[in-house]
């Protein structure tokens, strides 16, 4: 007989990550064991295919904060909770062990977002939805000077 158990983890760190495969396969090890199975299990773990966490450099998080502030007003530069999603963005920095940074830039227009803030309103859809259509020119602009300033910022120091 066989199981086969394919699972994704993701963690904020390297060192959570060893540990939660550990205990995974420790887990796996004494379920077997408790239940008498005839032969120790194989786990494998595929040490290459997954998604390391994208994180936010402090030092360049808060000069691309302030940063922003400048251009748009920093009423309306916001910190984010920091989410477990599959992005890709946590390859670049670790690849090359430089600072990384991924930020968002709003794309709903103001009376769409004044809209879902009132009660009852359900929420905006989120940047994988189908439902999701930012406005299109000041989304874009805002995009492009933002990453433009930031990158000129950051070209500019020695």
């Amino acid at each position: 007989d066989e199981v086969k158990l394919q699972l994704t983890v993701r963690s904020y760190s390297d060192a959570v990550r060893r540990l939660l495969l550990d205990g995974i396969r420790q887990i796996t090890v004494d379920t077997c064991r408790t239940f008498g199975c005839p032969r120790e299990p194989e786990v494998r773990v595929d040490e290459e295919e997954y998604t390391p966490a994208a994180y936010n450099d402090p030092a360049l998080t808060a000069a691309a904060a302030s940063l922003f502030g400048t251009l748009i007003g920093p009423e309306n530069v916001k910190e984010l909770a920091a989410e477990m999603g599959g992005e890709d963005f946590g390859r670049f920095a670790k690849h090359l062990g430089v600072p990384g940074l991924q930020y968002r830039v709003g794309g709903v227009s103001l009376d769409r977002y004044a809209a879902a803030q009132q009660p009852g309103a359900g929420p905006l859809p989120s940047l994988h939805s189908a439902l999701f259509y930012p406005d299109p020119d000041p989304t874009v602009r805002l995009a492009v000077e933002s990453m433009a300033n930031l990158a000129l910022s950051l070209l500019a120091k020695p």
